[in-house]
């Protein structure tokens, strides 16, 4: 006798009626969801990086999900767009929107990324165990951040600032660098490079090869870089004002050295703002030590709303000020993070779908290396680029005074050379290209086709790179000028070397140049950095 598991099987029973029914309903469902899969990708969802995994065409659920959330997006814009807001409340709650659309994204959880799942299932669940070792080291260690970089293979002196140079003075504020210049002639006009306070000075001495100094070593040029103190809370009290004047010594120890009456001045963001004011100062004083100027993602106008300046209300500004002052001064990460949540799509949520859902290691990146490397900003000069934002005290007169002068960049009638950044969140290009009205020199305005700081480094040979470049004197509106504006691929660099060495002198044989033949002036303090 056969047991009932050995009996051949019965056929099934007929659905009843109702079942029947029920799944006719989802006929319709099924229908849509076939018809959205054969259909292309909106141009939105195929535009936006996020969604480049196959399974936002190929899955009905995932589609409709990406399009749901991009339909949810433009509707919360929309609905703002009709609210009664005045002043600049509207590109603050827009600011506010983007914040919660960007966090909200589906691709930043783990069921709502079919890339970080796939992932976990093909490395057996690896890439999760992996993502969450990250993200407990970012939590120890980053202040909660994702990490950006793994800066482990990079050496100060070794591949970052390493181009050989000189410590030729020191004082309280800063040191300043020479640069070694091996060919036989150099010009005869020395050039002096401010860098940012709130990073290191070395932005412009990347990895060999992609080093802004060595590029001008390498075209004749004698280079000479100032590099700021790391401050503490007993120099809470130092300002823009004694930055200038920071500036305003190395440029004598310079010409002093080198026997030159005049130097080429560069800066680059906060330290573009403060050689403008320097340079501003001495051209009113008659001085003739500057004899051009080259300014880097500097913001010179702050009247249109920009995320420096967005919120600056003056209640928020007093209270910043006054939790800073208490302290001292502000934690370089502290500003890394606010950068990094100017642009949280890019600077915040990629990477923690690379850290922590795919389990991915940080790129090792010469640029993001440099980055991590914060430095403090003291107090008196926070408030100071905060007064800058409500002020506008570089592009209006008379609204500032500085060494006992009133700043007013008119005063400047020297050849400029500008550089802004197409898509820089931090100086929006037009704050860069309004030096064209504030000051009264010859100027020439160069548009990078990238970020911040990769506008700036892009060495010859950088794939992708381009700027934009208009001949004759700019016209005063900045997207006029774009307009009007040619696009020329390659580096910038090539560029400013022909536009320097024009005012740079003559060139002289290298032994001629420099510190070292000046006695005391020249004592080396011991190799750069």
């Amino acid at each position: 006798m056969k047991r009932d598991s050995e009996s051949p099987s019965a056929p099934p029973a007929p659905a009843s009626p109702d079942v029947l029914a029920a799944v006719r309903l989802l006929d319709p469902f099924a229908a849509a969801f076939e018809a959205l899969a054969a259909k292309p990708k909106s141009p939105e969802l195929a535009a936006d990086r996020r969604f480049d995994d196959p399974a936002w065409q190929g899955h009905p659920g995932y589609r409709a999900l990406g399009e749901a959330y991009l339909a949810w997006s433009r509707q919360l814009h929309a609905t703002i767009d009709a609210l009664p807001l005045a002043d600049r409340q509207p590109e603050q709650w827009h600011a506010a929107a983007g914040l919660l659309i960007d966090a909200m994204a589906p691709t930043n959880i783990l069921p709502g990324n079919p890339a970080a799942l796939r992932r976990a299932f093909d490395t057996g669940g690896a890439s999760l165990a992996a993502g969450a070792v990250h993200a407990l080291q970012d939590l120890l260690g980053n202040q909660g951040m994702p990490s950006t970089v793994d800066a482990s293979g990079f050496e100060v002196g070794r591949n970052l600032a390493a181009t050989p140079g000189e410590v030729i003075h020191r004082s309280e504020m800063f040191e300043l660098l020479r640069y070694d210049t091996p060919g036989e002639a150099v010009h005869e006009r020395p050039f002096l490079y401010v860098p940012p306070q709130i990073n290191r000075y070395y932005m412009i001495d990347l990895a060999p090869g992609r080093s802004f100094v060595e590029h001008a070593v390498g075209q004749g040029f004698q280079p000479f870089v100032m590099s700021w103190r790391n401050p503490g809370p007993e120099h809470r009290g130092w300002g823009l004002d004694d930055y200038v004047g920071a500036v305003h010594e190395a440029i004598e120890v310079v010409c002093g050295g080198t026997g030159s009456e005049a130097l080429n001045l560069a800066g680059s963001c906060t330290g573009g703002i403060t050689a403008v004011a320097a340079a501003s100062l001495l051209r009113a004083r008659g001085s003739q030590r500057v004899a051009s100027l080259t300014l880097m993602v500097t913001m010179i106008d702050t009247s249109a709303p920009t995320p420096f300046n967005l919120n600056a209300t003056p209640e928020a500004v007093a209270m910043t000020k006054q939790l800073v002052a208490a302290r001292g001064f502000v934690d370089g990460r502290e500003m890394a993070g606010v950068f990094a949540w100017m642009r949280p799509n890019e600077m915040v949520w990629s990477q923690w779908v690379r850290n922590v859902l795919m389990g991915e290691k940080p790129p090792s990146f010469d640029m993001l290396a440099w980055n991590k490397d914060t430095t403090r900003l003291p107090a008196k000069m926070h408030a100071d680029l905060l007064d800058l934002g409500t002020e506008n005290f570089l592009a209006v007169p008379g609204r500032r005074r500085m060494q006992d002068q009133t700043l007013d960049l008119r005063a400047i009638d020297i050849p400029c050379y500008v550089i802004g950044g197409l898509s820089d969140h931090i100086a929006p290009w037009p704050t860069c290209y309004a030096a064209a009205q504030a000051t009264r020199g010859e100027l020439t305005f160069v548009l990078g086709n990238g970020g911040h700081i990769q506008s700036i480094i892009a060495p010859p040979g950088t794939r992708k790179a381009g700027y934009y470049l208009r001949d004759g004197k700019p016209p005063g509106d900045a997207q006029q000028w774009l307009e009007g504006a040619s696009l020329h691929e390659g580096s910038w660099w090539p560029h400013w070397s022909a536009w320097l060495a024009a005012r740079s002198g003559a060139r002289v044989p290298a032994k001629r140049s420099g510190m070292r033949r000046r006695g005391a002036a020249s004592a080396s303090l011991g190799p750069a950095p």
